[in-house]
């Protein structure tokens, strides 16, 4: 929710204001993938008249996104889930077996990945394999060395 909403006041400032976000990470009775489902499935139940948009990450949402999919959601409301890079399909990563690249697209692209993970000065990207999964693949997460510094 940040992330998208600093970036519409950096490269869209003349609309910014059109939006409004609900961050699901905090404070708030729906945080998580699971239940961002049922949030999604609820909005459409109540009728919400409002346009929305379910913006999801490129690892365990992708999961989210292929259900609200399948959900009837009105014409107002749309699902999306952040694009696989190629950029992605080798990236470095540690785990059990020590550091390797390899493919974060669907497991661990979450949006800090897509923001310049260059920035001199700050720890290499790297992904950490954590939850081992039901369809016999870790899940990751990314060590955000940028977004914990305060640089956006």
């Amino acid at each position: 929710m940040h992330i998208l909403k600093r970036a519409f006041q950096l490269l869209r400032p003349e609309i910014a204001d059109f939006f409004r976000f609900i961050d699901v990470s905090e404070r708030h009775p729906f945080s998580g993938t699971g239940s961002l489902v049922k949030f999604a499935e609820g909005l459409a139940k109540i009728d919400v008249q409002n346009r929305t948009v379910f913006v999801l990450d490129n690892d365990e949402g992708l999961s989210a996104f292929r259900k609200i999919q399948a959900l009837a959601l009105p014409i107002n409301m749309r699902v999306t889930v952040l694009p696989s890079l190629k950029e992605f399909g080798l990236f470095p990563t540690t785990g059990l077996g020590g550091a390797a690249l390899a493919d974060i697209n669907g497991r661990a692209a979450s949006i800090e990945c897509y923001l310049d993970l260059h920035v001199g000065g700050l720890p290499a990207p790297l992904v950490q394999w954590t939850n081992y999964k039901d369809t016999g693949t870790y899940q990751g997460a990314s060590k955000r060395g940028a977004l914990q510094q305060g640089v956006l």
